[in-house]
Formats: structure tokens, C-alpha cells, sequence
């Protein structure tokens, strides 16, 4: 399905990548800054750098921001089966406007 109104994170070669809104045109996203925010607090390896398509055979796990849903696991792409996320890279999901 579709995420037009979502963030996209995806683990390339053990590094989170989600383009940059100035750069790369994407939403800022409110979600997508407070976990930005959250995941440099807990030192999580990240880029803010789009994914390119040759790198889409190296994704091994993704999720989507979205203010209205929250951090949602991405299970799937153009047919392989990706990695869940450690479930601690959702602990915003659950308390991240209390944490801001």
C-alpha cells in the first residue's frame, strides 16, 4: 500500500536512512522529528538521506511515521520479506508526547 503522508526509515547496512524535508522534499513530519529527536538521545545510527533504488535489495527492516498512526512496521517490500524492528525503536510510539 501507500505512505504519502508518512516518513519512511529504512535500515540500510546496519544505518537508519529517512530523507531530509529541506533536501529531499519530503513531509516534516511531527512524528518524524520527535523520533529523529528520541533516536539521537539513544545514539541510533542514522543519516538523513534518502534511499536510492539500489539500495532497496539491502533493506532489512523500515517503518513509517505518521502523526495520525504512529511508527508502524513496513513487512514487505516489492516482495521480500523484511526484519522487524527491535521493538525499542517504538518506544515513542507509545510515550513519545510525553517525552517532548
Amino acid at each position: 500500500t501507500e505512505a504519502s503522508t508518512a516518513n519512511f526509515f529504512a535500515l540500510v547496512n546496519g544505518v537508519w536512512k529517512t530523507a531530509h524535508p529541506e533536501r529531499h522534499g519530503c513531509l516534516p513530519g511531527i512524528t518524524r522529528a520527535q523520533w529523529l529527536s528520541w533516536a539521537t538521545m539513544q545514539k541510533i545510527e542514522l543519516v538523513e538521506e534518502p534511499v536510492n533504488e539500489s539500495e532497496l535489495t539491502q533493506i532489512n527492516s523500515a517503518f513509517v511515521t505518521n502523526a495520525t498512526m504512529g511508527i508502524r512496521t513496513v513487512i514487505e517490500i516489492s516482495g521480500k520479506k523484511l526484519i522487524l524492528p527491535d521493538e525499542d525503536l517504538f518506544l515513542p510510539n507509545n510515550k513519545i508526547f510525553e517525552l517532548f
